[in-house]
């Protein structure tokens, strides 16, 4: 069995998640969609909470 690299085209992606939800790889996604500055590691989502918290009581 021959694997293969996942290809993304970053002029045809329209950040629909898509590919990420439908990857053929079994278990977890070869691909992960994030907006952008958007981050899935547990301590960076506790930052920007705190960051918003601050901006909205500033």
């Amino acid at each position: 069995m021959t694997l293969q690299r996942p290809v993304i085209i970053p002029e045809l992606c329209t950040g629909c998640g898509l590919c990420e939800n439908r990857c053929p790889v079994g278990g977890q996604a070869a691909i992960r969609v994030s907006s952008v500055g958007e981050s899935r590691d547990p301590r960076n989502q506790m930052l920007q909470r705190v960051v918003k918290t601050a901006a909205v009581e500033g």
